[in-house]
């Protein structure tokens, strides 16, 4: 019986796949639009808990939209978090909002008189 004494080049084979995957754009680079509605009703905004909780689904909402960054792809890395940053920004009239009319506080009519401007993520009652 003939004893198999090759080993398989692992190294090669996760340098193989590593490069795959830095090649496979994620849907923030490759430029499809992607949207989500953050449904927000079943929380009370009037609590901290509340808040933490809406904050949590946002970010995740935020990672989905604008994908993942890629191993060893700075220029990637760059963008994807760019985009995050960005997509926050754009959502933070409306999370200010959801809080104020929430908590009945005065400065609902200042958030509903703030700019919303087209955002992937939006919230949804």
């Amino acid at each position: 019986m003939e004893k198999n004494t090759r080993k398989p080049n692992l190294p090669a084979i996760a340098f193989a796949l590593a490069a795959l995957t830095a090649t496979l754009p994620s849907s923030a680079i490759a430029g499809e639009p992607q949207t989500e509605k953050v449904p927000y009703g079943d929380l009370n905004l009037a609590t901290e808990a509340g808040i933490q909780a809406l904050d949590r689904r946002l970010d995740r909402a935020v990672e989905r939209v604008c994908g993942e960054s890629q191993i060893r792809n700075l220029a990637a890395n760059r963008q994807v978090e760019r985009c995050r940053a960005d997509t926050w920004r754009s959502i933070q009239d409306e999370r200010q909002f959801a809080i104020a009319r929430a908590t009945g506080r005065q400065d609902v009519q200042r958030a509903e008189r703030a700019p919303h401007g087209q955002s992937p993520v939006s919230l949804a009652e």
